[in-house]
């Protein structure tokens, strides 16, 4: 809406809200950059800004990675001052669940379509990169240089895994379909990530309709959900 967002009808607004969520929605866990092609476009659509006014994908995605990384550092900064500890921050029993796994001995994986600099930088300013020995993954600013199709293609010829030897976990989906079609084990995180506890509807039908075999809501039954995974 640019200029008019604060004076733009009701009608066009929730036309406009009601198209960007669902844009999220099919979206959620891809690269940034790809939603940002999606958005120059719809820009164009509604025809509100005037096309001399209409960003580029990257500019776009600056602004939104600006206003991402302001609320990130926030959340650090209070983090390191001791105010907020990592439970404040992740899902319930989320740590833990990783920590167990690597326990374990299972090699783990993080991969994100939030630039890969920033991922490494959060992750380790939270303490826990080390759980994953290096192998953190994210946006490069080439789609064709980075993608999660890409990482689950790398993790399954680096490791020589059968299909059932993945499991991916994810609340976005992408990265479900892509583990079903190379006969993984799909994990949906169906996640309230205000109270970083219980269920959300909504992505639990999101993460149904793309495949997923087992759908959580967190991981405050992560060991239940070990044992069920080691037997799969």
């Amino acid at each position: 809406l640019g200029d008019k967002y604060e004076t733009a009808d009701e009608t066009l607004y929730h036309k406009v809200r009601t198209r960007v969520a669902d844009c999220i929605d099919k979206s959620t866990g891809i690269q940034t950059i790809l939603q940002m092609e999606a958005l120059v476009e719809m820009v164009r659509e509604f025809g509100v800004v005037p096309p001399d006014k209409i960003l580029d994908k990257f500019e776009y995605k600056e602004i939104y990675n600006n206003a991402l990384m302001e609320v990130v550092n926030q959340r650090i900064g209070k983090f390191k001052r001791g105010e907020l500890d990592i439970n404040d921050y992740t899902v319930k029993g989320a740590l833990a669940f990783v920590k167990e796994l690597r326990q374990k001995g299972i090699k783990l994986y993080l991969a994100s379509g939030t630039d890969r600099q920033d991922v490494i930088d959060e992750s380790g300013a939270l303490g826990y990169a080390e759980l994953f020995d290096g192998r953190i993954y994210g946006a490069l600013g080439d789609v064709s240089r980075y993608s999660k199709k890409m990482v689950i293609e790398r993790i399954m010829t680096e490791n020589n895994l059968k299909g059932h030897e993945l499991a991916v976990f994810g609340d976005g989906p992408v990265e479900i379909r892509e583990c079903r079609k190379r006969d993984g084990i799909a994990v949906g995180i169906a996640s309230d990530e205000i109270r970083r506890h219980g269920l959300n509807i909504e992505k639990r039908t999101r993460l149904i309709k793309a495949g997923a075999h087992i759908i959580v809501p967190d991981f405050s039954q992560y060991d239940k959900l070990v044992k069920l995974l080691l037997q799969a």
